[in-house]
């Protein structure tokens, strides 16, 4: 299964394939998120579940990349709230980087950047923690996330 979801997010690195990936599909690989988080229902190693869930969110990622509409799917579908349960549930860099991207490209208006702050803002307080190469990413995510101008990000890197 983490062999397939590497090759499907990089399918969809494609242009082509994110023009043609629906809502059903998008909110299903939101679901299985989800459902990797759940601690009880995943069976496997710590750290194949932690791998499968920065596979995930940086399928979700690319798919944001395709178009508005794409970006606007994931955000009515609870993207947010399922990356921040994710990747706060852990300590891995990793994943941590790969969440960071996220927050930096799918919100693509100030509504959805102040959405993600609300719900993710501790994401890169966090990973400002970690090495260096996180941290990067993390101030790129706080410059996307504070265009919002949120007290919610604000409060979490203080």
């Amino acid at each position: 299964m983490n062999l397939s979801l590497s090759i499907f997010a990089n399918l969809l690195s494609d242009e082509d394939a994110k023009r043609q990936i629906n809502c059903e599909q998008i909110q299903g690989l939101i679901r299985l998120l989800d459902e990797t988080t759940a601690d009880e229902e995943f069976e496997g190693p710590r750290d194949v579940q932690i791998e499968m869930k920065g596979r995930l969110i940086r399928a979700l990622t690319n798919i944001a990349q395709g178009s508005a509409s794409n970006r606007d799917i994931l955000v009515q579908n609870g993207a947010f709230k399922s990356i921040g349960a994710a990747t706060l549930s852990e300590e891995s860099p990793d994943l941590y980087e790969v969440a960071c991207r996220a927050l930096r490209i799918i919100p693509s208006d100030a509504i959805q950047r102040k959405l993600a702050a609300a719900t993710c803002a501790e994401i890169p307080a966090k990973a400002l923690l970690m090495d260096r190469k996180i941290a990067r990413s993390a101030v790129r995510a706080v410059s996307n996330l504070s265009k919002a101008i949120n007290p919610h990000l604000t409060s979490s890197l203080l």
